[in-house]
C-alpha cells in the first residue's frame, strides 16, 4: 500500500468533505480546519517529517474552503434537522475512515515496528549509544499468516559494514532476529563470528 495516493488524493478531498460537513452540522467556519490541522500535524510529528507540514497547511485550507463554500450554500438553502443529522453520522464516519487509514497505513505500521525494535533490543541489554539506526521496509512476501510483513534493518554502532534484519511472528506478536543480513548490497544468511550481533536461534 503506497502512502502517496492518500497524501494526494484521499487527504485532501477528506479535509475538503469534513469541512463542509462540520459546518452543516455545527456551524462553526473555524472548527474543520482547526481539526484537520491537528490531525494531520500531529501525524507529521508521529509519521513524517518537516516537509510535510506544506501539505499539513493544504488540508487546512480545503477544510477551511469547505466550510466557506457550505456557509454559503446554507445561506441560500436552509437544510432542514433531518439532513443534518445525516451529515452528522456521515461526518462521524468520515473521521472514523480517516483514523482507520492513518492506522493502517506504512507510516503506522513503521512506526510501530522501529519502537517494538527498539524495544526488543533493549530486552537484549543494547543501550541506545550501540544502535546506529534503524529502518524499516514493507515487504508483501513477508505479509503471511507466520509474519507481519514490515522489516526492520538495524545498524550496530560497532558493525557498520553489516545490516541485521528484524522481523515480528504474527501469532506471538514476538520481535525475531532473521537469518538474512546484509554485507554491502549481498544478502546472506550464514552464521559467523565477522558478525557480533547474530544470535544462533535467529529466524
Amino acid at each position: 500500500m503506497q502512502i502517496l495516493p492518500y497524501v494526494f488524493y484521499l487527504f485532501p478531498i477528506t479535509s475538503f468533505v469534513l469541512g463542509i460537513i462540520i459546518y452543516a452540522t455545527i456551524k462553526k467556519r473555524y472548527l474543520a480546519p482547526l481539526i484537520i490541522f491537528t490531525i494531520f500535524f500531529a501525524a507529521q510529528l508521529i509519521f513524517f517529517n518537516y516537509t510535510f507540514f506544506q501539505m499539513v497547511c493544504i488540508y487546512t485550507f480545503l477544510a477551511f474552503s469547505g466550510s466557506f463554500t457550505a456557509e454559503i450554500v446554507m445561506k441560500k438553502y436552509d437544510p432542514g434537522k433531518r439532513l443534518k443529522k445525516v451529515l452528522g453520522i456521515v461526518m462521524a464516519g468520515g473521521v472514523l475512515a480517516l483514523c482507520a487509514v492513518m492506522l493502517l497505513s506504512k507510516p503506522y505500521q513503521s512506526w510501530v515496528m522501529e519502537h517494538k525494535v527498539k524495544a526488543h533490543l533493549k530486552e537484549m541489554a543494547y543501550d541506545e549509544s550501540e544502535i546506529e539506526s534503524i529502518d524499516t521496509t514493507y515487504e508483501h512476501k513477508r505479509n503471511t499468516n507466520r509474519t507481519k510483513p514490515v522489516i526492520a534493518e538495524v545498524v550496530f554502532t560497532n558493525d557498520p559494514d553489516h545490516t541485521y534484519r528484524y522481523i515480528e511472528l504474527r501469532q506471538k506478536n514476538e520481535i525475531k532476529q532473521m537469518c538474512e543480513y546484509k554485507s554491502g548490497n549481498v544478502m546472506k544468511s550464514e552464521y559467523t563470528e565477522e558478525r557480533p550481533h547474530m544470535i544462533k536461534n535467529c529466524y
